[in-house]
């Protein structure tokens, strides 16, 4: 009976360790994917819009709309998200933004990982994030 129990509590502890290391790694996967789609999305839409002119962007509401359509291109399905505009200008070459997902980790249980970029454009070439 005394091994039993012992089994019995080994197993959970072990499967208590894995689903905790398993949902830092989600948290962490998260919180990547998130940080490289910003960046990626803000790339594209100022070096379009600014840069090469690709297409006619004319106001700060078209180049966030613009970001927002890469950035979900990018993202997965899995999660839901809430967008914080801090700072677009097409004039400035600027955008500020700060994103915050919201997904399910195993088990259940609710998880949150937020990341804000930056990014500017210098001299009608380079950009920054």
């Amino acid at each position: 009976m005394r091994q039993i129990t012992a089994a019995f509590i080994l197993i959970c502890i072990l499967t208590g360790g894995i689903q905790c290391i398993y949902s830092m790694e989600t948290k962490q996967l998260h919180h990547e994917e998130l940080e490289m789609a910003m960046e990626m999305s803000m790339r594209h839409s100022l070096e379009a819009a600014v840069i090469k002119k690709n297409y006619s962007v004319t106001t700060d509401q078209e180049l966030y709309a613009d970001f927002l359509g890469e950035l979900f291109l990018i993202l997965g399905a899995d999660a839901e998200f809430d967008v914080v505009l801090h700072e677009v200008s097409l004039k400035k070459g600027v955008m500020d933004i700060e994103i915050t997902s919201w997904f399910s980790l195993p088990g259940g249980k609710k998880a949150q990982v937020s990341c804000r970029k930056y990014a500017v454009i210098v001299e009608k070439q380079h950009m920054f994030c």
